[in-house]
């Protein structure tokens, strides 16, 4: 029994031996740590005390993901010697990447030798996904249409893991590749959802039939006419109607108003009778809702085009929408506002288009002007007040059709 203990204990000694060797070898440049602030690292070290320093020559780490750090093959960080009495060696601000586990060790190369320290390892920290922008936000297409690749933009730029995984609310709808490309599948609508780290951005698709004669796809879920109703040509404001009512009048007053209005709660669309766009144009042309014309801003690069056509001494202007997934245009008057009574005129250069959508207290209405684009129920006057968009006010159209 006594042998027995002796040999285990034998065993234990030797065992233990290995595992310290590393720690009881006397190193000539001693590893001494790191520090880790974000993408600040810090690396120190020293020479030993048996290292006469008239023998060095450089100083420095060398630093690898390989855990055996050799020396070539390994990124070497040149440093001084910042102290003769401690003759200590720092190198900061390493250029590593996020959330991964480096080793180093510190060196000091004398006439034909390369002294090493100890290897030791740090892991930097990482750095968090906080947005995903799928471009276009909207995207429109064709049955029998040609696929479209959506581009995913990943915030910061040096996030840790900006990896991006595609997905469809509905591939029976329009389904979606490893690398964003969408292929439409059956009429309807879906989201594609572009996921980094957690963190989504989505595009909002429909999948429509062919194009008709007199509109544009661009790119959204319905197709925006050319023109405005009663226009002739995109200089043209075309004619102008209350809310609701299906013919034009040359004056817009309060009692001449039929108080279709009032019969809508606030987030109804118009119904079908009180159209004038299908009321006019017929088929399935009908005014566009707030989301539609909100959709048609996001999925344009708008800008704006002096026509070369003067009235009233003025060079009427005109918006141009480009479409940033069809590349195709549409182009929207702006020189003249609202026809408010008692004055038909000029109101700050503003282009104002109703929607189908009533508001909590008026009619949501699309304002569109050079570098501001929106849909709201009121209009800042004189930066002091607000003047709501009512029913009876007259304003132009630009029909849309399904």
């Amino acid at each position: 029994m006594k042998r027995l203990l002796f040999i285990l204990s034998a065993v234990s000694l030797l065992f233990a031996c290995k595992k310290g060797d590393d720690d009881n070898i006397k190193y000539d440049v001693v590893t001494l740590g790191v520090e880790v602030a974000g993408s600040n690292i810090t690396l120190s070290g020293k020479l030993g005390p048996d290292l006469d320093e008239a023998e060095v020559t450089s100083v420095g780490f060398f630093v690898s993901e390989n855990k055996a750090v050799p020396e070539s093959g390994s990124k070497d960080f040149a440093a001084t010697l910042q102290s003769k009495f401690e003759k200590k060696i720092t190198v900061a601000d390493l250029d590593g990447k996020s959330a991964t586990t480096f080793y180093y060790r510190a060196y000091a190369k004398g006439a034909d030798k390369t002294y090493l320290g100890k290897v030791k390892a740090f892991a930097t920290e990482k750095v968090a996904v906080n947005k995903v922008e799928v471009t276009p936000a909207v995207l429109g297409l064709e049955m029998g249409g040609k696929p479209v690749t959506l581009t995913a933009k990943v915030t910061p730029s040096n996030a840790s893991y900006p990896e991006v995984t595609w997905a469809t609310s509905d591939k029976k709808i329009a389904s979606v590749s490893d690398k964003g490309e969408v292929t439409p599948v059956a009429k309807g609508k879906c989201v594609i959802t572009a996921i980094a780290d957690g963190i989504k951005g989505t595009c909002n698709v429909s999948v429509r039939g062919k194009c008709p004669e007199g509109a544009v796809d661009m790119g959204t879920s319905v197709f925006w006419s050319k023109l405005n109703l009663g226009a002739n040509e995109v200089y043209q404001e075309g004619d102008y109607f209350s809310w609701g009512e299906t013919s034009s009048r040359g004056e817009f007053t309060e009692e001449k108003y039929s108080k279709v209005g009032n019969n809508y709660k606030e987030g109804e669309n118009l119904k079908p009778e009180h159209d004038a766009a299908r009321k006019i144009l017929g088929g399935d042309w009908r005014i566009p809702t707030k989301e539609e014309f909100e959709e048609l801003f996001a999925a344009c690069d708008i800008s704006l085009r002096q026509t070369g056509i003067y009235e009233g001494g003025k060079n009427l202007e005109v918006l141009t929408f480009k479409s940033k997934s069809t590349g195709n245009t549409i182009e929207i008057k702006t020189s003249y506002g609202c026809s408010f009574a008692p004055y038909d005129g000029w109101l700050y250069g503003y282009a104002c288009y109703w929607t189908a959508t009533k508001g909590k207290d008026a009619i949501y209405c699309a304002q569109v002007r050079s570098g501001n684009y929106k849909v709201s129920e009121s209009l800042l006057v004189n930066n002091t007040g607000y003047t709501k968009f009512l029913p009876w006010y007259g304003m132009p159209i630009r029909p849309v059709t399904d």
